[in-house]
C-alpha cells in the first residue's frame, strides 16, 4: 500500500499540505484499498494503480468542492443558443466513464485493463 509521503513525491501538485491535508489523502488511500480489493490480484501494478486512483479521487473532489461538477468531461461541442453540449467521451463504457474525466483516472483505467483484460479470442 502506498504512503502519503510517496504519493506527494509522485504527484508534487498535491504537495501543499494546507490545500491537501494528510487526513484527506489518507481517506482517499483508504477508499482506493476498498475499490481495488486484494493487492495479489493486481500483479505488479497494485501500487502504481493505487497512486493513480488516489490522485483521481483528489482531482474529482477538488473540482466538485469548487461547485463545478459539470466540467469533468471533455466537451466536443458547445453552443450557446438552445444550449447544446456534447461530451467527447460518449462512446466510453458507461460504468467506467468517470475514470476518463481526469488524466489520473485514465492512468488507473489503463492499469485496470492491463490487469483484468481477460482472454481474447482469435
Amino acid at each position: 500500500m502506498i504512503t502519503i509521503a510517496d504519493f506527494r513525491t509522485r504527484y508534487p501538485e498535491y504537495s501543499d499540505d494546507t490545500l491537501f491535508p494528510d487526513a484527506r489523502i489518507q481517506m482517499f488511500i483508504d477508499d482506493a484499498v476498498v475499490w481495488m480489493s486484494e493487492s495479489t490480484r493486481w500483479l505488479d501494478w497494485y501500487d502504481l494503480a493505487q497512486f493513480c486512483l488516489v490522485a483521481h479521487f483528489l482531482a474529482v473532489a477538488t473540482i466538485t468542492e469548487s461547485g463545478d461538477a459539470t466540467s469533468m468531461f471533455p466537451i466536443a461541442l458547445q453552443e450557446v443558443d438552445d444550449v447544446i453540449i456534447k461530451s467527447a467521451v460518449s462512446d466510453i463504457n458507461p460504468t467506467m466513464d468517470n475514470f476518463h474525466t481526469t488524466a489520473y483516472g485514465q492512468c488507473y483505467y489503463r492499469y485496470l485493463r492491463m490487469t483484468f483484460a481477460g482472454i481474447y479470442g482469435v
